[in-house]
């Protein structure tokens, strides 16, 4: 291309020289060969901008150019840029399963989303089969066969097949009489292998106590007692608990303690019970003190009284342990004290007489009064932050005795005031916290300079764009101050990539959902799934099942034809009970049996008392006499009948 242009240059100076050179040697009209020709420029070129072009992944750019808009000469070359070529980032592979095939791991441009490394299928695994033990069919449930299933997928690649039900084999269940504390049983049948009942067995009702009273038993102090109750004199079953009346518990009364004196024992605080007399708390000997002796100081004698001798006593009970013995008085020692002239605050005396031991005045003292103080002021003076003042005061110009002292006003100390500590940053000097009095304007606490810090660099990973968000190149920040130290170049959002959110459709009792959409990328619902109400129950009744004589029954009720939930519960309806009536008791005759009286339900026919075989009572034999025979007449030999029912035993 600059061959080209540089062609294109020569050839126009080279033009513009030969049409310089035809106008210069051209002959004029008048023919002055002097005569010099101007020519004109043949373009002023006006710039128009040649439109550059960013480069791609796989594409050279340009930059931008300029050429002149009326005669299209080339002004600004525009230069190549490079492709950036690809930015590759991986696509994640898949593990191929036993139900589905796998992807081996692929690369992609995270910018021209363009697929650098293709991914491959990979082929399904084989099941690993394992073995689903047969299941032996019972008398109440179906068996299977054995079948195999994958131990990873739990796909079932050998369906087993139902077993039919065994027949039940019947045995009897033998009856259970009914007593005090039990209800029977009639007889009944079971299933010997499985145990099912095959024909149940109705409860016989149990028969009444025959009770007698338990007696009561009184509570004590320390003994429990129970109320009266009642048992059945046959079972020993108790019908009336007898409850616990808890002990009474000792009523305590207090045994005062007796305090222990310096010669005699004494005992702790007891306790007893006022009603038992039982001792709760023992009362334990206390020690006698003994005496605690203290001394009695000697006295001395003085000189008008006598004095006493060093003893002992207790200080408990006052008995005195070591006597003391009475000392004689010593008598005065008399001294002349000289005259004293009074002073400002003390009066004076003239000369008298004391005794040297006990200082008692001897004769008469006549007092000379004191003069007084001639006071002067001493001036206050004000304190300071760091020096101490004084109060106004007085002296005395005589004796010089103060006579109003001066007090200390304490030095009032500097009043600080904080001046703040400034932070240094990157590129400034700080100060560190000080502090000065605000009235004399002492510094306190010097504040320090602290140097700038400088930038302290850190370099800024590339972040990745996300779907909403623009990345970065890897750029160099301030990690302090948080400056930008280079460009940052930015990478642009790439934008959802969705996939669909299935439907959920409702149920009798919970709602279901629409379909929506969400990136498969940073799982941001794009378009959101909103409730499907629920359908609510679709009802049918339940049938009442009536109640008999030893079967509860059910009240009518309903549940939902779709999933079975019941939506009014069948209540229970108790059994009906037997209503019972009289067997007629049969009486035995001589020849046949009879039946004691029994009882059976008129509803469903049960009998619940048996009417039990009387056995027949035999004929009552009497003599039927012989009749002799005569002359005409037969006669009968002797013979026997029944004299209850007529019957003839013994043919005449």
């Amino acid at each position: 291309m600059k061959k080209f242009l540089l062609t294109v240059l020569i050839a126009l100076l080279c033009l513009t020289a030969i049409l310089c050179f035809t106008a210069c040697s051209g002959g004029s009209d008048n023919g002055d060969d002097n005569t010099t020709t101007t020519v004109e420029p043949t373009c002023s070129h006006t710039e128009e901008v040649i439109p550059g072009r960013a480069a791609t992944c796989t594409e050279n750019g340009l930059t931008e150019g300029k050429k002149c808009s009326k005669c299209g000469d080339i002004l600004i070359e525009q230069a190549v840029i490079n492709a950036t070529g690809h930015t590759e980032v991986k696509i994640n592979g898949k593990e191929a399963t036993c139900t589905e095939e796998g992807l081996t791991e692929g690369k992609k441009c995270s910018v021209c989303q363009t697929i650098t490394v293709q991914q491959t299928k990979i082929n399904k695994k084989e099941h690993t089969e394992i073995d689903i033990p047969a299941v032996d069919a019972t008398c109440t449930e179906t068996g299977l066969t054995a079948g195999k299933k994958c131990s990873v997928c739990e796909t079932v690649t050998v369906a087993q097949t139902e077993v039919p039900v065994i027949p039940h084999s019947e045995v009897d269940i033998p009856a259970v009489d009914a007593t005090c504390t039990e209800t029977g049983l009639t007889a009944g049948k079971k299933c010997s292998v499985c145990e099912t009942v095959t024909l149940a067995q109705t409860e016989v009702p149990v028969i009444p106590h025959s009770e007698i009273d338990i007696p009561a038993v009184d509570a004590t102090c320390t003994e429990t007692g129970l109320t009266a109750g009642k048992k059945c004199s046959i079972c020993e079953t108790v019908t009336v608990e007898q409850t616990e009346v808890p002990a009474t518990g000792h009523t305590e009364i207090d045994l005062d303690a007796v305090e222990p004196t310096c010669t005699e024992t004494g005992l702790t605080a007891g306790k007893k019970c006022s009603v038992c007399e039982t001792v709760t708390l023992e009362q334990t000997v206390v020690p006698a003190t003994g005496h605690t002796e203290i001394d009695l100081d000697a006295v001395e004698p003085t000189c008008t009284e006598t004095g006493l001798t060093a003893g002992k006593k207790c200080s408990v009970c006052e008995t005195v342990t070591v006597e003391q013995n009475i000392i004689p008085a010593n008598g005065h020692t008399e001294e002349t004290v000289p005259e004293l002239a009074p002073t400002c605050t003390e009066d004076g005396h003239e000369a008298y007489i004391k005794c040297s031991v006990c200082q008692e005045n001897l004769s008469e003292i006549n007092v000379i009064p004191a003069t007084g103080h001639t006071e002067f002021t001493l001036n206050a003076v004000a304190p300071t932050c760091t020096e101490t003042g004084l109060t106004e005061g007085k002296q005395c110009s005589i004796c010089e005795t103060v006579t109003v002292e001066q007090n200390i006003i304490p030095a009032t100390g500097h009043t600080e005031v904080d001046l703040d500590a400034v932070e240094p940053t990157c590129t400034e000097t700080g100060l560190t916290a000080g502090k000065k009095c605000s009235v004399c304007e002492t510094v306190t606490v010097e504040q320090n300079i602290i140097p700038a810090t400088g930038h302290t660099e850190e370099t800024v990973p590339e972040l990745a764009p996300t779907c909403t968000e623009d990345g970065h190149e890897a750029y160099i920040k301030c990690s302090v101050c948080q400056e930008n130290l280079s460009e940052i170049n930015v990478i642009p959002a790439t934008g959802h990539t969705e996939f669909t959110l299935d439907a959920v459709a409702p149920t009798c009792t919970e709602t279901g959902l629409t379909e929506g959409k969400q990136c498969s990328v940073c799982e941001t619902v794009t378009v959101e799934q909103t409730e499907v109400p629920a359908t609510g129950h679709t009802e049918f009744t339940l049938v009442a099942v009536a109640p008999t004589c030893t079967e509860t029954g059910l009240t009518a009720g309903k549940k939902c034809s779709v999933c079975e939930t019941v939506t009014v519960e069948q209540n229970i309806i108790p059994a009906t009970g037997h209503t019972e009536i009289d067997l007629d008791a049969v009486e035995p005759t001589c020849t046949e049996t009879g039946l004691t009286a029994g009882k059976q339900c008129s509803v469903c026919h049960t009998v619940i008392v048996s009417q039990n075989v009387v056995p027949a009572t035999g004929h009552t034999e009497i003599d039927l006499d012989a009749v002799e025979p005569t002359c005409t007449e037969t006669g009968l030999t002797a013979g026997k009948k029944c004299s209850v029912c007529e019957t003839v035993t013994l043919e005449q």
